[in-house]
């Protein structure tokens, strides 16, 4: 957008209040990834970590990815 001079003018919808943000910075709500709970896939033997979607049945997951999953059964 440009102003009456010509000068380029930040686009007001743009326009952030608080300066610089971040989306999706951990501001004390989420455990540090490194203190998550791991496994190890049962295809591909790399570790992998705890995951929200997998909260209620985190003792059954055994694969890292579907990938993984397909390729174990």
């Amino acid at each position: 957008m440009k102003g009456r001079e010509g000068d380029l003018v930040p686009h007001p919808a743009r326009a952030i209040s608080h300066g610089m943000a971040r989306k999706h910075v951990n501001l004390g709500r989420a455990p540090a990834k490194a203190d998550l709970p791991s496994k190890l896939c049962e295809a591909c033997r790399r570790p992998f970590s705890w995951r929200r979607k997998w909260a209620r049945d985190w003792e059954q997951v055994r694969y890292c990815s579907d990938r993984c999953r397909e390729a174990g059964r």
